[in-house]
């Protein structure tokens, strides 16, 4: 299939198979493909969906439109099965257990859950909850957190890594139902931002540098000029994990920082890469960066992008991880 496009969703038979791709533009055309699981298929007719893409808030300029809408040459192609996926492994057993579970994304690893533009995890140490991003819708976030046993009044940290609204959008529908968290955001959203946080009755906690949240859970602080953001770091029993929103001042030097604060290699990085406009190159030399820094396994989703996830899966083999809302990772007691 090739589209020229920006952030499509297509769907067969009335299931949902994702996202196209971001654009490119370094090509008029641009080819996707992606897998139909054979389930959906009926015998003699299937009716493909193509949904526009409507422009993502505060990640695009302002009076942007996507006004074209075009395809050539879609094709359904009968490939080989795939083999099951074995269900995520615990990291490794003892010590104070961890459990990293994405709950909003463009995409999902398990039926039963709502899929849109942005992203949210819910990391869970010892016994702290905390909720890192909200997505970009506050109903479907709460819908998804209760399809996966999760409630709002169970948190009692937000994380924002920066301020777009696929990642903040979900908040407010969040502090409606549990104001008594705190909310920990870089200091670059500023007065207007942090004053409709404290209106909801919620604590908050304007990150500069470093930051310890609670035992075993840093920000990275701020990184970025044009876009500040922050990354969460999370001690495991196999390493620090970072999670990052969308990785605009660079998945490299964010993970970098994180292994300044963790003071320790990183096993895994989970999160969005901003990576769907990269070309090759470029995406080798961040999988080159990231093994440098002893990184083991990569779980990339929401702006990554479909080329720079596959591009990733190869280059980390068996520590490639995907990840979708509805993925798990569990630490055992």
């Amino acid at each position: 299939m090739e589209g020229h496009e920006h952030t499509n969703r297509v769907s067969i038979n009335g299931k949902d198979l994702g996202y196209l791709p971001s654009q490119t533009w370094a090509d008029m055309w641009m080819s996707a493909a992606l897998p139909v699981p054979a389930g959906v298929l009926r015998p003699g007719y299937n009716e493909l969906a193509l949904e526009v893409g409507r422009p993502i808030p505060d990640c695009l300029e302002v009076g942007n439109a996507w006004d074209e809408f075009l395809f050539r040459r879609v094709r359904l192609v009968r490939g080989a099965a795939a083999p099951a996926r074995p269900p995520a492994p615990a990291v490794l057993p003892g010590g104070n257990p961890v459990t990293i579970t994405v709950v909003f994304d463009n995409n999902a690893n398990r039926s039963g859950l709502q899929t849109a533009w942005g992203f949210s995890s819910i990391v869970q140490r010892g016994e702290r909850t905390l909720l890192f991003d909200a997505g970009s819708d506050g109903a479907m976030l709460l819908a998804n957190m209760a399809a996966l046993g999760f409630a709002a009044g169970d948190l009692d940290t937000i994380v924002l890594s920066h301020n777009h609204a696929d990642h903040t959008g979900g908040l407010a529908a969040v502090l409606e139902q549990n104001p008594k968290v705190v909310v920990y955001m870089p200091q670059a959203f500023g007065a207007g931002f942090r004053d409709r946080v404290l209106a909801q009755g919620a604590r908050v906690h304007e990150v500069t540098g470093p930051v310890e949240i609670a035992a075993g859970i840093w920000s990275t602080g701020q990184l970025g000029d044009s876009i500040v953001e922050q990354a969460l770091v999370v001690q495991t029993n196999a390493g620090p994990v970072v999670i990052t929103g969308c990785a605009h001042p660079g998945i490299v030097e964010m993970v970098r920082r994180g292994q300044e604060v963790a003071k320790g290699e990183i096993d895994l990085v989970l999160g969005g890469f901003h990576l769907s406009a990269a070309n090759a190159a470029a995406v080798e030399q961040v999988a080159s960066g990231l093994k440098a820094l002893g990184v083991a396994r990569l779980a990339p989703c929401h702006c990554t992008g479909a080329p720079a996830v596959a591009q990733l899966a190869a280059a980390f083999g068996e520590g490639y991880l995907r990840c979708g809302a509805g993925l798990v990772l569990r630490e055992g007691k």
